[in-house]
Formats: structure tokens, C-alpha cells, sequence
């Protein structure tokens, strides 16, 4: 889910980089966008034909509202998350480096496949060692700890100074990234029971809907009327806000099936 995503993405960014690098007009820039739209064709065409049919969902807002109150803690981890992520999309970033310290289209290359690298290792990592509690929390605080240092670095270095911290502070944030999720979901779905699983995904899921759709405006104008980087501490603080959430989660025992199974039994 996580590592051949990001292994498409290294190639990809390659390609189309090389390609803009060469010729960085309007017309290639054009010709780029149709060519990854097409991907996107041939994606459609592969749900189209091999994934089988779901059963309609009609989404309801007082769906959310149903959520158990002893699961308020899981939505709230995953929601502090997603709203950090929400405030620091990543045209944020570029437009900081491309317009304001006016880098070349290279060191946007480089970035993006440092990233994308990092992705891969962190899947692999993640995978190794099985999703333990510690290493969700570490992952969350790790965070917290490069995000905030990324916003601070930028402001008191010079411009050479910030690009090398920049490749190695996306390197750093999403290897971590994909430890978290990975870790997050091994240890926090497995903390919800089935009978209210499906509730609690579901309501996350919509709201998480919610946020992606708000976040990228609260981060652009944040960015313009306050500071273009000023979305990363804020991320950062809400990382570290997130640390004793996730440890109020992990206190919670974790759900086996047979425990499921024998809790319907005696409820039946």
C-alpha cells in the first residue's frame, strides 16, 4: 500500500522532471499534465474492470454524531493527524522554494524523490519490525521534532543552508510518515471492537473527507497573510498535542477476535 506507490512516484518524478527541466514552458508544462491525466484514464479503466462491486453508502452527517464516547480518543489521534497534514500541502512548500528563494526546478526534482525514497525505506522499516507501540509514539514525537526545526532552520540560515535542510527535512518527515501509518494502523484498529468498527472508520473517514477539502485554503491563507512556512510549526505543535493521545489510546487492550466473537455471544 505504501511502498510501490511511492516506487511509481520516484520514476515518474524522474520523467516528467527531466522533461521540464529541458523545456520549462507553458506549452510542456500542458503536454505533462495530459500525459499524467492519462494515468489516471488507465486507473479507471482497471477499477472498471477488476474491481468488483461495493453496495452503495448514503453518507449522513449524524453519522459522525453515532461515534461510542469511548472512542473519542481514536478519532481524535488520527483526526490532530490528518489536520497537521491539512496545513501543510505540498505546493505550500514548493511555492516557498520556486517563487520566494527562486530554486531551480532540479532541486524540486531532488526533493520529490528524496521523499518518495524515504516512503519506500519507511514501509520496508515499518514492515520489519511489526508496528509496535513505542515506535507509533516515536514516529508521532519524530514528527513534531523535524517539522519544528524545518520552520526555525528557515528562518535564521541562508538560502544554501535551507535547500540542503529542506531535501533532508522531507526525507526525515515522510520516512517517518509512513511509519506512523503503517503503525497506526497496526495498533489502533486492532483496539476496535468489530460491532462499532465499522462506525468509527466510517466517521473518520468523512471527516477526514472534510478536512482535506478545507485544509489546503486555511493553509494558503495562513501562508499569505502570515508566513509561508508558518503551516510547519503549526504542524509540528500539533504532532506533539498528539503524543499523550496516542498514549491514551495504547493504554486500551486490544480487541482479538475470539474475545469479538464471545462478546456477540454473550450480548446475543
Amino acid at each position: 500500500h505504501m511502498l510501490i506507490p511511492n516506487l511509481t512516484q520516484i520514476f515518474g518524478i524522474l520523467f516528467f522532471g527531466i522533461i521540464l527541466m529541458f523545456s520549462l514552458t507553458v506549452t510542456m508544462f500542458r503536454i505533462v499534465f495530459l500525459l499524467a491525466a492519462l494515468t489516471y484514464l488507465f486507473c479507471v479503466i482497471f477499477i472498471f474492470f477488476k474491481i468488483p462491486i461495493t453496495k452503495p453508502t448514503k453518507f449522513e452527517f449524524s453519522y459522525i454524531l453515532n461515534i461510542p464516547k469511548d472512542f473519542y480518543v481514536y478519532v481524535l489521534a488520527e483526526m490532530i493527524i490528518i489536520l497537521a497534514y491539512a496545513l501543510i500541502p505540498t505546493f505550500i512548500l514548493f511555492n516557498y522554494l520556486y517563487n520566494i528563494l527562486n530554486t531551480q526546478i532540479i532541486v524540486i526534482i531532488v526533493i520529490v524523490i528524496s521523499a518518495n525514497i524515504a516512503g519506500v525505506l519507511g514501509s520496508i522499516v515499518a514492515e520489519k519490525f511489526g508496528g509496535t507501540k513505542g515506535g507509533l509514539l516515536i514516529s508521532v514525537f519524530g514528527l513534531s521534532i523535524v517539522h519544528n526545526t524545518f520552520y526555525f532552520v528557515c528562518l535564521t540560515s541562508t538560502k544554501n543552508i535551507i535547500i540542503v535542510y529542506t531535501i533532508l527535512f522531507v526525507f526525515m518527515s515522510y520516512f517517518l510518515r509512513a511509519v506512523w501509518f503503517i503503525y497506526h494502523r497496526a495498533q489502533v484498529y486492532i483496539r476496535i471492537p468489530q460491532n462499532v468498527k465499522g462506525t468509527v472508520l466510517g466517521s473518520i473517514h468523512s471527516m477526514r473527507t472534510i478536512t482535506w477539502i478545507l485544509g489546503p485554503i486555511l493553509a494558503s491563507a495562513i501562508a499569505y497573510y502570515m508566513h509561508p512556512l508558518i503551516g510547519f510549526l503549526a504542524a509540528g505543535i500539533l504532532f506533539l498535542v498528539d503524543v499523550p493521545v496516542y498514549f491514551a489510546v495504547l493504554r486500551n487492550k486490544i480487541i482479538s477476535l475470539g474475545s469479538q466473537s464471545k462478546a456477540k455471544k454473550n450480548n446475543s
